[in-house]
């Protein structure tokens, strides 16, 4: 964890920054791939000490997206270029980053409290439209 780098991917292991080593931490920018790689108390600390950290919902979110436009070239019998899958993962990803780094920065507020505030309005809405409430 005490690279000397600008960014730090913690990328395999859930809870590999932790508060008893979340202080070694050198890199500007942690870019979580893993599913829970910070813990709740690192996370507070990164951030006091000025540390952005890019959540894990946002961080490892292309594998997903990828998954999602299988899913829709499937349900459309159809067959895209690598070319034009990469395109759409691009444009998808950018969007999402652009409004979790939006909303951070508006609300004063750390990109893993704004992704989460963003996927809970997103869940919240999809309900309403279902009309399930």
């Amino acid at each position: 964890m005490g690279v000397d780098c600008e960014v730090l991917v913690p990328a395999a292991l859930e809870e590999s920054l932790r508060a008893d080593n979340g202080d070694r931490v050198r890199a500007n920018l942690v870019l979580e791939v893993a599913n829970y790689p910070t813990t709740p108390d690192a996370d507070q600390a990164l951030t006091a000490r000025g540390v952005t950290v890019i959540p894990d919902i946002l961080g490892s979110a292309g594998g997903v997206t990828v998954s999602y436009l299988e899913w829709a070239q499937n349900i459309q019998r159809e067959r895209w270029s690598e070319t034009r899958v990469n395109d759409r993962l691009r444009e998808l990803m950018e969007e999402a980053t652009d409004a979790v780094m939006d909303r951070a920065n508006t609300m004063a507020i750390t990109p893993r409290a704004a992704g989460y505030e963003i996927a809970i309005e997103r869940v919240a809405e999809a309900g309403r439209t279902r009309g399930w409430y």
